[in-house]
């Protein structure tokens, strides 16, 4: 239930039973009810007199005088604490005197009045009331009666008020440790996402989106100590862009980074959940396809090429495609790989237009096992889609055989 939907008396949880326990504490009997309740009309007669001596006192404190502000708050306040007077020689010291009690702490505390000030103020008036019990009850007996009585049930109210303070402080702590807390989630959120942001800056190419250089080599490590501890394979392609530089000085800067995201593009669209991509640098790339071999890394290869082509615009650009498949008897760290596939992209280059070169080709034959593409393959800005071949240079003892027959013919 809401604090709104609740007394003050509900709210610190004071019933019946708690009223009459606290007034046990403080001594205040049948008898102080009766008595205070028998001298009510003597001692008030003259409550507004009361008031304007109390205030005039008050007024000459500089931090109470700033706290009733102005003469509407002084006219409150005097209703307010006329109230309170009365109902002290009322003898019914139940919830609803309790209630009262419990709210005059309420609102001493919202309106910025101290511990020190309130009992500086409770001092003065029961200094002005014993006063008024000395002039207008009859009897020295009588009046210590009163006087005690009196005593009794001021205490009683300042256990309440005070209780209503520390209630209130409880409430202003425990409102704050929420704030704090929520604060500290919502910083705690941030933190996270500008680490998350932070980590993608220092894992991310900033132009692609894909991993860059650094991330990857990352990734190669651990799939190679993963493959040589598991006897797992896979394949590491590297990509280069043939004419890049060219169509980059032709046709502007945008024309170029257009074509290396459409590449990086190309890479996210082929590779499969678990296989890494990366940009290397420059116009180079670099693909980790997992537990693959070299028949199909080189359809994997294919299918990039295809996608590329696809694009609308290419400006002349084609792939040279490298690619090399883990060897434990060749490959004892990641960089040996990594160079053989480096190699492989190298030899494809030497081909016009794309080209997909295996590490494990021949030197002689550059083309290597796998199905090659369809005949009816894309060709737009390059040659058909198929395995290449390289310029075989003439062997040199053919060469020296034919001269030598030239020579005896």
């Amino acid at each position: 239930m809401k604090h709104t939907e609740l007394t003050l008396c509900e709210q610190m949880h004071i019933g019946v039973q708690a009223v009459e326990r606290r007034l046990r504490l403080v001594g205040v009997t049948r008898e102080d009810c009766a008595t205070l309740k028998r001298f009510k009309a003597v001692i008030t007669a003259n409550v507004e007199e009361l008031l304007d001596e109390f205030y005039d006192v008050l007024a000459n404190v500089d931090e109470v005088a700033r706290l009733i502000g102005d003469k509407e708050g002084l006219m409150r306040l005097k209703r307010s604490l006329r109230n309170y007077v009365l109902t002290l020689f009322e003898g019914e010291y139940g919830l609803d005197y309790v209630q009262s009690r419990l709210r005059v702490g309420l609102v001493h505390k919202r309106i910025g009045v101290t511990p020190k000030l309130f009992m500086t103020a409770v001092l003065h008036l029961t200094r002005m009331l014993r006063q008024r019990i000395r002039s207008e009850v009859p009897g020295m007996e009588q009046q210590m009666e009163v006087m005690h009585a009196l005593e009794r049930v001021v205490f009683f109210d300042l256990a309440l008020i005070f209780d209503t303070y520390i209630q209130s402080l409880m409430d202003e702590i425990l409102y704050r440790s929420e704030e704090l807390t929520t604060y500290a989630k919502e910083l705690e959120q941030m933190v996270a996402e500008r680490t998350r942001e932070l980590e993608d800056l220092a894992r991310l190419d900033g132009l692609t989106g894909i991993p860059n250089q650094r991330h990857f080599h990352a990734e190669l490590r651990r799939e190679f100590l993963r493959a040589q501890r598991m006897g797992s394979h896979f394949s590491l392609v590297y990509m280069d862009l043939d004419n890049f530089k060219i169509a980059n000085d032709t046709w502007g800067h945008k024309v170029g980074d257009q074509l290396l995201k459409n590449v990086a593009e190309c890479l996210k669209g082929c590779c499969r959940e678990g296989d890494v991509t990366a940009r290397c640098g420059g116009d180079e790339f670099c693909a980790i396809l997992m537990d693959t071999g070299i028949h199909g890394a080189q359809q994997w290869a294919y299918r990039l090429i295809e996608a590329f082509d696809a694009s609308e615009e290419r400006y002349g650009v084609t792939l040279s495609i490298g690619i090399a498949q883990f060897e434990p008897v060749l490959d004892h760290e990641p960089e040996q790989l990594l160079k053989r596939a480096d190699e492989a992209m190298y030899r494809a280059k030497l081909a016009e237009g794309h080209a997909v070169v295996s590490a494990e080709c021949d030197e002689d034959a550059l083309l290597c096992e796998g199905r090659p593409p369809p005949r009816d393959a894309k060709r737009r800005g390059g040659r058909e889609l198929r395995p290449p071949r390289a310029k075989r240079e003439p062997d040199a003892a053919a060469e020296q055989a034919g001269m030598a027959e030239a020579s005896g013919a």
